[in-house]
Parts: structure tokens; sequence; C-alpha cells
């Protein structure tokens, strides 16, 4: 059974402010409450359950700071965030003085407001559990997640909690957006999450950006509707590469009641994106429409050099076409645990796939290590390494019998091999079926 969604008190005189607020807050499926009439508020905390309120700091009969000293005399954890058109140097010290845990200035940043406003409901929550027990559970030393995730090792603190993160995250409604570094296992990421939906009321599926339309949306929410499915989740690769006509549809469809006449079900996204989602607003890469439809949940990929452990685990997993595991010296692991690896996973699996055709049954040294790492650097033109283009994309030559050794590699998985490859899905099936 779904949790309670949090709910939120929105207080403002401005009531078109107000409303767009609730319907920020409500996107990210959030319970919201909005009230234009600060000498409420003190019966509407008293009456419900909130977690967390955003107020105006200017209004007629009660300022927001004399408003937020009566809403601790109720309840003292309660967070409160202000808003307001222009602010003074004293505003910033009277609400530290206050207790006042966020303060915006109009026209305000959504997206951060939305983060900020998930952080503080969580502390809430992290106070509220402490309050009321003297003992805190402590996790486990072990890297068992309890769970299957199997795009990542997870034998570093930074992948373990990236997982655990992501898991947490499988059961709510609410829109996601997942940070991914180059050469991040996207799709392996988004299978993961896949794997843990309840498959009666829910069923999920990759779009890829040049696959994108509304069209496609409304077909997926008829069969959706047909099924009688209660969500459908859909993940999308490097959403920043829709275009400015995609994202507008992306958006719209994204919006409660799009689908009304064919589904009574709700889409969730999972957006995979290559930076956070503040910097590709400010760049002008997300449109405003998008950015506001994004959801206020936010996740990054840890970086591979953040994760010396998962290098090691994946090295020493590492077989030949017999299924014998290789044999590393110590230098040879401890020269892969140090590279900063700016491709991640994408070169790791490079290098280890070089390391996997030579391999001799000797024990892989340091220099074996660094011959594989240096392939690409010898076998490619100086133009082409001046241009960043990878070793994959200048020998068309060989690309073909690369692709079919890879085949044979991992059993035929054409989303691996391009993953690999650098290449399109598309590309490795059109190769394979030749």
């Amino acid at each position: 059974m779904e949790k309670e969604a949090p709910r939120i008190l929105i207080v403002d005189d401005d009531l078109d402010f107000a409303s767009l607020l609730t319907d920020v807050f409500s996107q990210a499926s959030y319970d919201v409450e909005m009230t234009g009439e600060p000498t409420k508020v003190e019966e509407l905390v008293r009456s419900m359950d909130f977690s967390l309120v955003v107020t105006d700091l200017r209004m007629p009969g009660l300022n927001g700071f004399e408003l937020a000293k009566k809403i601790k005399a109720i309840k003292t954890e309660l967070p409160i965030i202000m808003v307001s058109g222009f602010l003074e140097s004293k505003d910033r010290e009277k609400m530290e003085s206050e207790g006042i845990v966020g303060l915006y200035e109009k026209p305000l940043s959504v997206f951060s407001l939305l983060k900020n406003a998930a952080k503080l409901i969580a502390e809430g929550k992290s106070k509220t559990k402490k309050a009321s027990s003297e003992t805190v559970e402590k996790p486990g030393d072990a890297n068992d997640l309890g769970f299957p995730f199997k795009a990542l090792p997870c034998q570093s603190d930074a992948s373990h909690a990236f997982a655990e993160s992501i898991y947490r995250m499988r059961n709510r409604r609410q829109n996601l957006c997942i940070v991914t570094p180059r050469g991040t296992p996207t799709r392996a990421i988004a299978e993961d999450f896949f794997s843990w939906l309840n498959p009666e009321t829910a069923d999920s599926r990759i779009i890829e950006p040049n696959d994108f339309s509304l069209e496609l949306l409304e077909q997926i929410a008829r069969e959706a509707g047909e099924k009688k499915l209660e969500s459908f989740v859909i993940s999308i690769p490097e959403t920043e590469r829709l275009d400015p006509g995609q994202q507008k549809q992306l958006a719209r469809g994204s919006r409660k009641g799009t689908f009304s006449d064919h589904w009574e079900g709700h889409f969730r996204f999972i957006f995979m994106i290559g930076s956070d989602v503040e910097t590709l607003y400010q760049e002008g890469v997300l449109s405003d429409e998008l950015y506001l439809s994004m959801g206020g949940s936010e996740l990054h990929v840890p970086l591979l050099s953040d994760c010396p452990d998962d290098i090691e685990a994946a090295a020493r997993a590492a077989e030949t076409e017999d299924g014998d595991s290789l044999s590393w010296d110590a230098d040879a692991i401890n020269l892969l645990r140090g590279r900063d690896w700016p491709g991640n996973f994408t070169e790791l699996r490079k290098v280890l796939f070089r390391l996997q055709q030579n391999y001799s049954g000797r024990p892989l040294s340091a220099r074996d290590v660094l011959e594989a790492m240096n392939e690409d650097e010898s076998a490619v033109s100086p133009k082409a390494r001046s241009e960043n283009i990878s070793l994959f994309e200048t020998l068309d030559a060989c690309r073909s019998s690369y692709l079919l050794a890879l085949s044979d590699l991992v059993d035929g998985d054409t989303a691996v091999i391009a993953s690999i490859a650098e290449v399109p899905q598309e590309f490795v099936e059109k190769v394979l079926s030749n």
C-alpha cells in the first residue's frame, strides 16, 4: 500500500501566486492546502498534520514572522519556508533568529524550492522518529542491499547509497530525475527500477529521445487503460536531447488528466539527464514547461572514480570466454582503482574486454592494464584524438567484427553491446542481423 503523501500548507494573500505554488507542489505529488488568510493558519495547523508550511513574508494583518511564531507555538518542529517579492538584510537576520529554515525571493527557482522542501520534510520525519525512540537503528556494515540491483556492483559506499536512495523512490508518484555522468549504465538502472514495480498494477518502458511523442504516450495510456493498470513508469535516457516541441509534449503528457479519456491511472517519468536540472534550465536546455513538470527529486549516479571497490569488484568478476576468472596481481588492481575513469563504466568495460581478449592465463600485471588503457590512443590518428572521437567511431572496418565478438561475450544483449561500443542499439541490431 502506498504511503500517504506529505501535506504542505501554502499561505499567501496573493491567490494567483498561491495557486501557482499549489500546482507546483501538487505536480510533485504532495497533498496541498492553500489559504489566503493568515489568521486561519492556527486553526489549520491544529486540525491537520502538515509536513511543511510555505508562507509569504509580507501579508496584511499578520506578516510571515508573526505567523511563524504562532505556528512554532503549536508545532515546534514544523519547518517553515518564506517567500517574498523583495528582501532586506534584516529579514535574513530575523529569519535565523526565528527558526525559519528557508527564505526565497520572487521570482524563485521552483526546482530549488522543491529540493529544499523535500530535504526539510525528510529531516522533519527523522526528528520525529528520533524523538519517539531513544535508539536509532544503525545500518549494518555489510554491502548486501536486500533487494535486486544489477546495474552497479554497489561495493563502495557511494554506489551503495545511490542504490538505497533510488530503491526508496520506487513507490512514489512524483517524477524522478537521475543525473547520469557519461558512461553510466542508464538503461540497466532503469531496468532495475522497473523490476521493483508490482506487475499487477504497473508497467514500464524505456523511450529513447528520438522515439518520443505525445502520440506514443497516448498509445501507451490506451494500452494501460485496457490492462486496468494504476501506473506506468517511463524512463527517458538523455532527456535533455528532446527538442523544444518534444519537451512541450512531454510536459503536457505528464499533467494529471491529459489522458483521462483512455485511462484513470497516472504516468511517472524517470528523467535521465547529464547534468543537474537547475544547470540545464539556466543554460536554456530545458523549457519552462518541462522544468516545472520534472518534480523535486534528484539523484546523482556516483562517478566510477568515487567507487574504487566497485572497480575492483568488476575486475575480479571478469571472465574469459571459457568462463575462467582472470587472475590479477596487486599492482594491476591498484592501478585500476586509482584511475580517474572519465568514461566511467563504459570505459572500464572496454579496458576489461581488451584484457579478456588478450588473457594468457598468467596474473595480469600493471603493464597489461596500462596497455589496455592506452589502446585507444595508440590505435587512433592524432586528428581523431584531438576531436575526442572514440576508437569505435573511427575504425569502421573493424566495427562489425568487434560487435560480433561482443555479442558472443554478453549473450547477444544488444543494449549492453551498444553501451560498451558507444553506438546506437539500432546499429547493433542491424549488424547482428546481417
